[in-house]
């Protein structure tokens, strides 16, 4: 064999060898995904692991230390970074009122109308001081959907605020802009099924944005005198503006459903996306 085609032959071995390593990887995290997915989905008993999404850099002009998170709940909630494309605006501090909800009793959330049905887990979120001010950015969970710690349970009369990722099929929140006034909503707690219907669909601007208007936005994850969901995520998926803006649906209670098995069986003629 002449060293040209050695050479050749060497060359050839290595492409493909870094093919298979390629193949392998790629074929690993599809894997990865698949699972995730699989076991965030609320009819299944599969332990899904804690994957937040990573909270955007603050921008070069802003000083930011990061803090650890805090036993605090806020009396004023701020709308959610939800991977908004890099802003670094913050628009409150994050005050020392109480818990006023308690710990999350949410474990699951259906709705059967865009084929939701994930596992609920309640999130914090992790200090920052940016210019000398304290401000709270809300962890969001990548597969599951978030119970904001502080806000209510159901059943407990108040505003029960639930976040989500959105930005493609995997992520529980991505399809809520087209939910419509009257579609149902249920909630698991504590062994009891919480039905909802939407009352409000509603689209604000947020990047970018006067921190009056921020503030503004942030009216509908304030505590509420009578229970209501408030489900927020990133708007729109694509296009030049995208996570500009955030979709919040609220819901007002229905009443309180049959107990967990009863709606089990209700529910076992449809499958969740």
């Amino acid at each position: 064999m002449t060293t040209k085609r050695k050479i050749m032959w060497t060359v050839g071995n290595i492409l493909i060898l870094f093919g298979m390593v390629l193949m392998l990887f790629v074929g690993g995290l599809l894997a990865d995904e698949q699972y995730n997915v699989y076991a965030a989905s609320g009819d299944t008993d599969v332990v899904a692991p804690v994957i937040t999404v990573p909270t955007p850099e603050p921008a070069a002009a802003t000083s930011a230390t990061v803090q650890p998170s805090v036993p605090r709940a806020p009396s004023r909630f701020n709308i959610p970074v939800l991977n908004n494309g890099g802003t670094s605006e913050l628009t409150n501090a994050v005050p020392t009122a109480a818990n006023v909800g308690g710990p999350s009793t949410i474990s699951r959330i259906i709705v059967p109308q865009i084929g939701l049905d994930k596992k609920v887990l309640e999130v914090g979120w992790t200090v920052q001081q940016v210019d000398g001010q304290e401000v709270a950015i809300w962890d969001v969970d990548k597969y599951r959907v978030g119970h904001h710690r502080g806000t209510s349970n159901p059943g407990q009369g108040g505003n029960i605020v639930l976040a989500g990722h959105s930005g493609g099929k995997a992520y529980p929140f991505n399809d809520i802009f087209y939910l419509k006034p009257g579609d149902l909503i249920e909630l698991y707690s504590n062994d009891q099924v919480f039905a909802y219907h939407v009352s409000d669909h509603i689209l604000v601007d947020e990047v970018g944005q006067p921190i009056e208007k921020r503030l503004e936005n942030a009216r509908y994850i304030e505590p509420t005198d009578e229970e209501v969901v408030t489900m927020v995520a990133c708007w729109p998926l694509t296009g030049p503006n995208k996570f500009n803006q955030r979709i919040i649906i609220r819901a007002k209670p229905v009443n309180v459903a049959p107990p967990v098995e009863q709606a089990q069986q209700e529910h076992s003629g449809w499958t969740a996306r």
